[in-house]
């Protein structure tokens, strides 16, 4: 099972990522987006599906780019994931099956506001037998 971490700075904050797969690692990267945000990530619930799709030129700049659209469906749509069923990279695209349900400020209380995830300090490599990547996000 793949981990993440949540470290912080000035006026950002970050996500150290771990799995055995690229694509577990993506997925971890949604739950890592949702416990940066949410007081308690557990209380969001896997009520409905949505697909969401980014493109990149590497791993890197897709990683940006799908937790960009995590901001993008909670700002614009106030939809909240909680994970990542299915994540199937082809060449430059990511595709991804997420969980998750409307926000309610009557159950959900956020610990943050994020902005954006940036290039900042950003990467996805691999690593022996496991894949690490890092990403700050603007709050």
């Amino acid at each position: 099972m793949g981990e993440f971490t949540i470290f912080g700075t000035t006026a950002d904050a970050g996500i150290e990522l771990s799995a055995e797969s690229l694509e577990e690692l993506f997925a971890v990267a949604v739950r890592g987006f949702v416990a940066l945000l949410m007081e308690n990530p557990c209380e969001v619930r896997p009520r409905e599906n949505r697909e969401v799709s980014v493109n990149g030129d590497d791993e890197r700049e897709l990683l940006v780019s799908l937790l960009n659209e995590l901001v993008f469906l909670f700002d614009a749509g106030h939809w909240l994931p909680c994970r990542a069923e299915e994540v199937v990279i082809s060449g430059k695209q990511l595709r991804a099956s997420l969980n998750g349900e409307p926000f309610d400020p009557q159950r959900h209380r956020l610990s943050c506001e994020i902005k954006a995830a940036t290039y900042h300090q950003a990467l996805v490599i691999r690593e022996g037998n496991r894949w690490r990547g890092r990403v700050i996000v603007d709050l």
